[in-house]
């Protein structure tokens, strides 16, 4: 939010608007008051003159009353103008008043230009002459000159100074004399079609740095121009405040212009809180011609939110770690982060993805960064770590979550029933089933009535080289069979939610029980044995063919 406004005191006419003012500073140009002319007509007769015109202030010496003021006349043919000028009020009293005209010039002219006379007459025609004296500001004298007129007759030209001399004309006095030049008359002194030069345009105010709407740090300084180039600037303040409408904290001011893109002023803000305000930077020159300028920034000296979503806390991971969460600074800038490894206990802090440390721009609630490849990382602890800062130097607090790398697979072994073997009965199912992060495993079979694997057994517990669990087979019709293992682990693969998993297949025989198919007469798998041949004597004997 930028605004700008001239605040003139009064109706002023304008010979140089802010925007050619603006172009005139910027090409290093120092722009000329402006050429006024005044006739008095834009006032009713009678109407009291004081500060109506820029740049001159008119007044009477030696006043009767007081609050006496010049006054716009209206007498015909006493001005050289279609009607009005400007006289000493007088008393009302008689032909004569001791007062006479002053002017007051805001800034030193070069030329000064009028008409003058007297308005006597009320005894008679007349003459006599109206003295003209010029001051500088230090109201020194700088020349006198007398100039003759006659009754009702303004229609004494006078020039003060050039347009090449210098700029030292702060004051002029005109008072009527004797023809002889040595006694005061106080007749009524008139002047009219005074042309000098004037600051007619407000000061030139803005704010270059910091820009509208935009984040700032501690302690900002504030560039921009705050300048009268064609006239006298007074004060100028830079202020700061919660609304646009005030009220408004001093930063800093100063009687001496900045008239190209500046330092204003260096805001200390060490005491106020992060949020939006404003700045008004503000001009008045000796017209009393104000201009000012506001803009809205935001104070940012909070560190951007920083947030891990995932990885979860304790995470098991393998191949590959993602991340999301939320980098944000509220808006104000575009934050940087780095997402880090250690080992654990943490010792030095390695990117996860060392061809680009760090990475700039607002996240909210979605991925951050690269993802980590941990594949070839050997198994065990670490520490994943997140940090931000903003343009501001503000530094979130650190976000680090411990995480366990776990590449190894599940190990998975059936060792018994033998391979092919030949069962019957309760069978004793070993072998291994094992991880450092187990999640579980299981055991199935198939065959024989089973078409898909059916689960037999359950556990959640390692088991290496012993029993995983019992199979009773005496209702299972003689068939083939297969076993399998199936070993899992908790480690998430890829930030899939999948994890890793070992499988181990072990195929067998069911018999018929008090069969005999082959020589292996007690059905026991092994041939050829002892048993085998104490089983066929038995056989031969009448018995049956029992394992």
């Amino acid at each position: 939010m930028v605004t700008a406004s001239p605040r003139p005191s009064a109706p002023r006419p304008s010979s140089l608007g802010s925007a050619a003012l603006a172009l005139a500073l910027l090409a290093g140009a120092s722009p000329a008051l402006a050429v006024q002319t005044i006739d008095f007509n834009t006032l009713p007769p009678g109407a009291s003159v004081t500060n109506q015109f820029p740049g001159v202030v008119f007044s009477v010496v030696n006043a009767v009353s007081p609050g006496d003021t010049p006054l716009v006349g209206a007498l015909g043919s006493a001005t050289s103008s279609p009607s009005n000028n400007l006289t000493a009020p007088g008393d009302g009293a008689g032909d004569s008043s001791p007062e006479f005209l002053r002017m007051q010039f805001t800034n030193p002219q070069r030329r000064v230009q009028f008409t003058t006379g007297r308005g006597f007459g009320l005894a008679g025609t007349g003459s006599s002459r109206v003295r003209v004296r010029w001051f500088n500001n230090l109201n020194t004298l700088l020349g006198t000159r007398f100039v003759s007129s006659t009754d009702f007759a303004c229609q004494a030209f006078v020039n003060l100074g050039s347009d090449t001399g210098p700029a030292n004309i702060s004051r002029v006095d005109i008072q009527t004399f004797n023809d002889n030049q040595l006694t005061p008359e106080a007749e009524f002194e008139y002047i009219d079609d005074l042309t000098y030069r004037a600051d007619v345009t407000a000061p030139l105010v803005s704010i270059a740095s910091p820009v509208a709407d935009t984040c700032i740090c501690n302690n900002p300084v504030i560039t921009g121009v705050q300048c009268d180039a064609d006239g006298t600037l007074v004060s100028r303040r830079v202020e700061f405040g919660t609304s646009p409408n005030g009220p408004w904290t001093l930063i800093t001011s100063a009687t001496t212009g900045v008239c190209s893109v500046g330092t204003l002023a260096s805001w200390n803000t060490a005491a106020l809180p992060s949020g939006q305000y404003y700045i008004r930077a503000s001009a008045i020159n000796a017209e009393g011609d104000e201009s000012e300028f506001i803009t809205r920034v935001v104070l940012d000296k909070s560190a951007p939110a920083a947030v891990l979503r995932a990885p979860a806390a304790e995470l098991i991971a393998s191949t590959t770690v993602c991340f999301d969460g939320t980098v944000d600074d509220g808006g104000c800038s575009n934050p940087s982060y780095r997402v880090q490894w250690s080992t654990f206990p943490a010792g030095v802090f390695n990117p996860v993805n060392p061809s680009q440390p760090v990475y700039t721009g607002s996240v909210i609630n979605d991925p951050l960064g690269n993802n980590w490849n941990i594949s070839s990382l050997p198994d065990g602890p670490y520490v994943v770590r997140l940090s931000a800062s903003d343009a501001c130097g503000n530094a979130s607090a650190l976000v680090e979550r411990r995480i366990v790398v776990d590449n190894t697979r599940p190990i998975a072994i059936i060792n018994s029933p033998e391979a092919c073997s030949k069962q019957r009965g309760i069978i004793r199912i070993a072998g291994t089933a094992f991880d450092a992060n187990l999640s579980g495993w299981v055991l199935q079979i198939a065959g024989g009535p089973f078409s898909s694997w059916e689960t037999f057994a359950t556990s959640s517990a390692n088991v290496v080289n012993g029993t995983l669990s019992f199979l009773d087979t005496d209702t299972f019709p003689p068939c083939a069979y297969a076993v399998r293992l199936l070993v899992n682990d908790r480690a998430s693969v890829s930030c899939s939610g999948n994890t890793q998993n070992a499988e181990f297949v072990r195929t067998f025989r069911i018999t018929e029980s008090g069969q005999c198919e082959d020589i292996d007469f007690n059905n026991d798998g092994l041939f050829p044995d002892d048993n085998d041949l104490l089983a066929f004597l038995s056989v031969l004997a009448g018995g049956s063919c029992t394992p």
